[in-house]
């Protein structure tokens, strides 16, 4: 049975829910109940709508573009609170901080150039530092410093690294490919011509 209008938006909703609610977490208390409200939506959303997609059929490169513009909305935000809530104990790992978002904004560029529109690769390196950025201002709330930020930081530097050389090679753009280190066949290549999920 073919599902409703209604039921095949609701991962585009999901994805825009997130890109709108995210701006507001700039300017709410780090450890204020509603932040923590709004942040884990957007966490939940971010795993459910590329889910329910792939789910209900609907997955395709408009989705998998505004997946990945409301990702990268998400991650700057969590960037500013972080420094804003705790830039104390980040300030030391700034030139860290600076190299990814410096790899993460060019691959997203190069991926509009690419494709007429942003794009993030899912690898599997992608996915762990998302988790990890996504939980660090907990973590930091409840007082853990260098042991959960070097981890972090580690994460976030090599999938930025990743991200950028895959999508700067020549040939066909892999949105799911899962990672450089492996063979192509393993690493979630598909025919060309098939549209790209959205996680």
């Amino acid at each position: 049975m073919r599902p409703s209008a209604l039921l095949r938006a609701l991962p585009n909703v999901l994805s825009l829910m997130r890109l709108l609610l995210a701006v507001p977490l700039v300017f709410l208390p780090p450890r204020s109940a509603t932040f923590f409200a709004i942040y884990l939506f957007c966490g939940v959303s971010d795993v459910l709508d590329g889910w329910l997609a792939r789910r209900l059929g609907v997955a395709g490169p408009s989705g998998a573009r505004l997946d990945s513009a409301a990702d990268f909305v998400f991650f700057m935000v969590v960037l500013i609170v972080l420094i804003r809530a705790f830039g104390g104990d980040l300030m030391g790992w700034l030139p860290v901080v600076l190299w990814i978002v410096l790899f993460r904004t060019t691959a997203l560029i190069v991926t509009t150039v690419r494709t007429g529109g942003p794009l993030f690769i899912h690898t599997l390196a992608n996915k762990a530092a998302g988790l990890a950025v996504f939980l660090l201002p907990p973590l930091l709330a409840l007082g853990l410093r260098t042991e959960v930020i070097v981890p972090a930081l580690a994460l976030g530097l090599l999938s930025a690294l990743e991200e950028l050389v895959l999508v700067c090679r020549p040939g066909p753009l892999d949105p799911d490919r899962k990672s450089i280190f492996l063979p192509r066949q393993l690493a979630g290549a598909r025919p060309r011509e098939r549209e790209p999920d959205r996680r």
